[in-house]
């Protein structure tokens, strides 16, 4: 890997793993059409090691040493991924001409991340305008390097919209079904660890089909709460599990989904134009300054004027809330719809931008 010689201009994607390759995934296959690139596929994931398109070079580099020798080795034009904070925790070796950021989230980029977590990339392709005006802020007031910044769109919408071709047998929801997609968070007060056997344990009791969609950082960080919901649960008929983040069968056959933060919701609402609720109880901040950035975020807002939001002090009364849901008016579901749409960067295709842009820089 550290050896490879080529002509081309070589481009590393690097991935955690396979739940993240969703976020990169039209990017590389777009990419690769481009035959002046030499694209490598680096992961430190075993699962995530099989060739997946044709003509690029897949590498398995784990999460030690050799991943350590990789970051600090590595020899590239641009190096393209959606890990944040780099070289706050991991050093990229400076031989890497570009290093290149994609989102895995439409969520602003000053509240649920940290403050340097984009600090030092050269390029951030950014999902619409909100996300560029705040990094560009971020970097007048913080002094931060300059970076480019272009708005190109939300590239993982590009593999919502391919699964859901491939899925076209089960789009229909199915009745009283809803998915419980609690966001990760730093804080040892989360609902996950806090509520999460509570929420789905009233969900059942209420006769609904429950599907627990984990996110990869929980899974790391939260093995003791899934274990006991495990032993508690799976043997359910009702109760299902989703850790794999490619499967995405579960939102097209879900009437609702019941989060706390994150950008599952957005993509939700906006793909699938299906309905929220929210959950409140502990507030996702990464970085304690946000509110020197702005005091609202892309997310807060939609949360707070286009879903139904309820305390998790009132979690008893849940199945009223879902009950006021399914009763929306589909104008409701629109307005929601619209205003993801009208910030979210819409000319084009986002990895077809991404691709049109590396061939000229």
């Amino acid at each position: 890997l550290l050896t490879i010689k080529t002509e081309k201009k070589l481009i590393v994607f690097f991935s955690e793993g396979k739940n993240y390759r969703n976020y990169l995934l039209s990017v590389i296959e777009n990419v690769a059409l481009e035959k002046k690139f030499k694209i490598i596929y680096v992961t430190s994931d075993e699962n995530d090691s099989e060739k997946f398109v044709s003509n690029i070079d897949v590498f398995f580099i784990g999460t030690g040493i050799f991943r350590l020798l990789f970051f600090t080795l590595i020899n590239c034009d641009f190096f393209i991924t959606s890990l944040s904070n780099l070289n706050n925790n991991i050093k990229v070796s400076k031989k890497c001409k570009n290093l290149i950021y994609i989102p895995h989230s439409l969520c602003s980029t000053h509240k649920v991340y940290e403050k340097k977590a984009f600090e030092h990339y050269d390029i951030f392709f950014s999902t619409g305008n909100y996300q560029k005006l705040e990094l560009e802020k971020a970097e007048n007031l913080y002094n931060f390097k300059k970076k480019k910044i272009f708005n190109v769109g939300y590239p993982y919408l590009e593999r919502l919209e391919k699964a859901k071709e491939i899925n076209k047998a089960s789009q229909n929801s199915k009745k009283n079904s809803v998915i419980f997609a609690p966001s990760w968070q730093r804080n040892r007060e989360n609902l996950f660890d806090d509520y999460g056997y509570q929420v789905i344990q009233k969900l059942l009791e209420k006769n609904y089909l429950v599907t627990l969609r984990v996110h990869p950082e929980t899974l790391k960080r939260s093995k003791k709460t899934i274990k006991f919901i495990m032993t508690k649960f799976g043997a359910n008929k009702n109760f299902t599990i989703n850790t794999d983040l490619q499967n995405l069968k579960c939102f097209e056959q879900s009437e609702i989904l019941i989060s706390d933060n994150g950008g599952v919701a957005l993509e939700f609402v906006y793909f699938y134009q299906k309905p929220v609720l929210f959950i409140n109880y502990r507030e996702k901040i990464q970085n304690l300054n946000y509110k020197e950035i702005s005091n609202e975020t892309f997310e807060d807002n939609f949360r707070k004027n286009y879903c139904r939001n309820m305390h998790i002090s009132l979690l008893n009364e849940i199945d009223i809330e879902i009950q006021k849901i399914k009763a929306m008016d589909k104008n409701q579901i629109a307005e929601s719809v619209s205003f993801i749409n009208n910030n979210i960067y819409q000319k084009g295709s986002a990895s077809e931008n991404i691709r049109e842009i590396i061939k000229n820089l």
